[in-house]
C-alpha cells in the first residue's frame, strides 16, 4: 500500500539542518516522518540536538498512522521554491520505498526508508522549562539560525528565541513567526 504525504519543503529542508551525517546509527541520517490522522511530524537529531515540524495534513489526504525514515541523500537536493512550497512524499509499506515528488522540478527520486528505532523525540521535549541559563555549542546555535532564515522570507526577521532550561535539560528553541517548528 502507497501512503502519500504532502509536506512543507521549507519544513524537510530545515529539519535536514539537525539530521545525522554518516552516523553508524543509520536511522539517524535521515527525516522521521511520523504520521497520524490529521497531523504530521518531521523530526531530525543528530543525537546532540533535535528540530521538529509540524503540518496539519490536507483534508483530502488519507489519513492513515504511519512513521517512517526519509534518508537525507533524497533530500539533500531539495531547493526552495515559495511558488511551488509543497512536495510529496509516497511511501510503499511493502517495499518501504520512499518516493519524494517535487513539483518545481517535475521530477521524483526514490530510496529505501531507513531502517533502525527512530528515538522517542518526545521524551527529550520538556513540559515546562526552568529557564536556567545554560552555555550552548556556538556551531549548533549557528545552524539554528540557518534554520530560522530558511523558515522566514523576510531578511534579518530569523533570530531564534531559546528558552533556557539549565545544565540538564533540553532547552527549546523557537523561530520567530513559527509555532509550527521546534528546536532542542
Amino acid at each position: 500500500m502507497i501512503i502519500s504525504t504532502t509536506v512543507q519543503r521549507h519544513h524537510l529542508r530545515a529539519v535536514l539542518i539537525s539530521a545525522g551525517e554518516g552516523d553508524i546509527r543509520s536511522y539517524l541520517n535521515g527525516v522521521f516522518i511520523e504520521r497520524h490522522p490529521g497531523t504530521v511530524y518531521l523530526v531530525a537529531t543528530d543525537g546532540h540536538r533535535a528540530l521538529v515540524a509540524k503540518e496539519i495534513l490536507d483534508k483530502d489526504e488519507k489519513q492513515a498512522e504511519i512513521s517512517f525514515v526519509v534518508p537525507r541523500d533524497l533530500l539533500k537536493g531539495l531547493k526552495s521554491n515559495q511558488k511551488l512550497p509543497k512536495v510529496t512524499l509516497d511511501y510503499d509499506t511493502d517495499t518501504q520505498i520512499v518516493t519524494l515528488t517535487d513539483p518545481a522540478t517535475g521530477g521524483a527520486i526514490s530510496a529505501k526508508a531507513l531502517e533502525g528505532r527512530y528515538p522517542d523525540w518526545r521524551r527529550v521535549l520538556p513540559e515546562v522549562v526552568s529557564g536556567e541559563l545554560q552555555h550552548f555549542n556556538s556551531s549548533f546555535m549557528g545552524d539554528l539560525a540557518k534554520t530560522a532564515a530558511m523558515l522566514n522570507s523576510k531578511a534579518g526577521d530569523y533570530a531564534p528565541h531559546i528558552h533556557h532550561n539549565g545544565p540538564r535539560g533540553a532547552a527549546i528553541v523557537a523561530c520567530h513567526g513559527h509555532d509550527d517548528v521546534l528546536g532542542l
